[in-house]
């Protein structure tokens, strides 16, 4: 890509995430002659980004992450109320079997 900034600073946007750039830049002066008009290279800056997995997920694949949590905490909570109506009827079995004639 090439940027071309009136300033000294200068953003490259559209970056692929998790990506790793290098980057050389050159001052260019339109007033100058046209042979010495661009100014030397700078030397290679590179930029490493070691790759987020959450960032380069797909939507599906965030889709299938979201269903499996609700699931997985769908199923804990009736294992969990099934265990407590248990419990209970236990309890109440238990008192009113023990309750004189």
């Amino acid at each position: 890509k090439e940027v071309i900034s009136d300033s000294s600073q200068a953003e490259v946007a559209n970056l692929d995430p998790g990506q790793s750039y290098c980057f050389v830049v050159a001052a260019f002066i339109p007033s100058r002659p046209k042979a010495t008009q661009q100014g030397a290279l700078s030397r290679q800056l590179c930029l490493q980004r070691g790759s987020d997995v959450l960032q380069e997920l797909s939507l599906e694949a965030w889709i299938l992450i979201v269903l499996t949590v609700a699931t997985i905490i769908i199923i804990a909570a009736i294992v969990l109320y099934c265990k407590c109506c248990r419990h209970r009827n236990r309890n109440l079995h238990t008192t009113q079997s023990s309750s004189p004639i």
